[in-house]
């Protein structure tokens, strides 16, 4: 077992759910040390629940109860396995798999033989080529008597049938997991490389082009994804919604797929939620809404992680939506959900996703008036950005701060502001207009050349007649919307 040190069990405490807690606590009910298992999970779930990140945690507990931690360690870890023993299929076949072996070793061949085929075929059911793979190797050490003619010949073209299927699988899964590098590296350094050249080397691979490619269903499942992520980055709309819907249809018609890949399940939902407002679809989009609002909690529940990337979604596409719809009562609301999501599981939400939630409510505030609450979360997003970080939550982070710092006559702060976009745009050729107008807009603001209302209306027209073009209609819409906030302006 490995060393266990207090930042160990408090991210260990810290990921689990309230239900895997309560089942720690009644299987350790037994144990000849209960009581002081007990006292040490509950001070460590206490700092879980109470500390943002494990750097700032600081135990109070002696370093000579190295044993104690090492022993609730090993607790928590079994007590997951038998949490998740009936529910989860890794866990189910890889128990029988051991009895497999230990009714091998024990010479109790029938035995093993009645198991091996019931087991092999839910292996493949749910395409867990691996454990297949394992199953088969028992099967070929079994003696000739409990084989059916030329059985071991069978077996070794199933094990050759059965390694194509996981090759396959792994390439699949190598080549998306090379997207979502691309993707990542895109949002954070977008002026790097030619990433519209990556994509479309990508799209050209030969696992791409033919659908006849793929040998099985999550095969298909991550070629569909993988094609909807390239057509996504090339703006190619018509082919995004399609491949978006041959992963929804997929995920539908072969429930297990859900069970075995439950972050893409919540991906697939999302972008079609976000495909469709995008394009103006809002009663579409509030459809697959609903729909993902009643997902079976069994599939949010396995792990934390899931359960918050669902919670974050859910919660950045109703404010999203709802601000669409113009329900101001109902954004209310989920902004509140949003700042406790925000405060409560910082330390649980990915970077990315925390970024976003946290970009879209300052644009709440600004576009409700409350541009105190803006300024401090814009503070806080700026002080959670490092070199890492979305490029695009900075960049329109700081174009946030030209409506937040004049709403709050902040003079000092807007010039400040306006110089550091003006420096980050100093050799960066892919500035939008809506960028460049807006600069002007403020510019001009600072310089009191012109009558305010003058200087909206002026933007507001030259903005009207720039969101005819796709790109520069999309970063007033989800980014921040300038024509309507010009407008407003213009209009009091």
């Amino acid at each position: 077992m490995i060393p266990v040190t207090h930042n160990d069990l408090h991210a260990l405490v810290r990921a689990l759910t309230k239900s895997e807690k309560r089942f720690f606590k009644l299987q350790i009910a037994p144990h000849p040390k209960q009581q002081e298992l007990g006292n040490l999970f509950d001070y460590f779930d206490k700092r879980a629940i109470l500390q943002r990140s494990q750097e700032e945690f600081r135990p109070g507990v002696r370093s000579s109860q190295t044993d104690k931690y090492l022993l609730l360690y090993e607790q928590i870890l079994k007590s997951q396995r038998l949490f998740y023993a009936d529910s989860i299929v890794n866990f189910r076949i890889k128990d029988d798999i051991d009895n497999l072996h230990i009714l091998y070793n024990k010479g109790q061949y029938k035995q093993c033989f009645k198991m091996l085929k019931p087991l092999k075929q839910t292996a493949y059911d749910n395409e867990k080529f691996h454990f297949a793979l394992e199953i088969l190797n028992i099967e070929k050490a079994m003696p000739p008597i409990f084989k059916n003619g030329d059985g071991k010949v069978a077996v070794l073209e199933e094990e050759e049938r059965t390694f194509l299927l996981e090759e396959n699988l792994s390439r699949y899964i190598a080549l998306y997991a090379e997207i979502k590098h691309i993707i990542k590296r895109q949002l954070v350094e977008p002026f790097k490389l030619d990433y519209k050249g990556e994509y479309m080397r990508i799209l050209n691979t030969p696992l791409l082009q033919e659908d006849g490619k793929t040998l099985s269903l999550k095969a298909r499942l991550l070629r569909y994804k993988s094609l909807a992520l390239c057509y996504t980055r090339l703006g190619d709309s018509a082919n995004r919604e399609q491949t978006i819907k041959e992963c929804y249809v997929l995920l539908k018609q072969h429930p297990f797929l859900v069970t075995e890949m439950p972050r893409m399940y919540l991906e697939v939902y999302y972008n079609l939620i976000h495909y469709n407002l995008e394009r103006g679809a809002c009663n579409e989009s509030e459809a697959y809404l609903k729909e993902f609002e009643k997902i079976e909690p069994r599939i949010i529940q396995t792990s934390i992680d899931i359960a918050s990337k669902y919670e974050s979604y859910l919660l950045n596409s109703q404010l999203l939506l709802h601000t669409e719809l113009k329900n101001a009562q109902l954004l209310e609301q989920i902004a509140l959900q949003v700042e406790r999501h925000l405060s409560e599981h910082q330390a649980l939400i990915s970077k990315d996703d925390y970024l976003v939630l946290l970009f879209n409510l300052i644009n709440h505030y600004i576009f409700s008036g409350n541009f105190a609450k803006a300024k401090s979360y814009n503070t806080m997003m700026f002080s959670l950005s490092d070199k890492n970080s979305r490029w695009d939550a900075q960049h329109y982070g700081r174009l946030q701060q030209l409506i937040i710092f004049y709403e709050l006559n902040h003079e000092p702060q807007l010039h400040y502001a306006l110089n550091a976009i003006h420096k980050h745009h100093t050799g960066t050729t892919d500035v939008s207009m809506t960028e460049k107008l807006v600069l002007q807009c403020f510019t001009r603001l600072v310089d009191k050349a012109d009558n305010s209302k003058k200087v909206f209306g002026e933007l507001y027209e030259a903005l009207n007649a720039l969101i005819k073009d796709p790109h520069e209609l999309r970063i007033n819409r989800f980014y921040v919307d300038f024509v309507k906030y010009s407008k407003k302006k213009s209009e009091l």
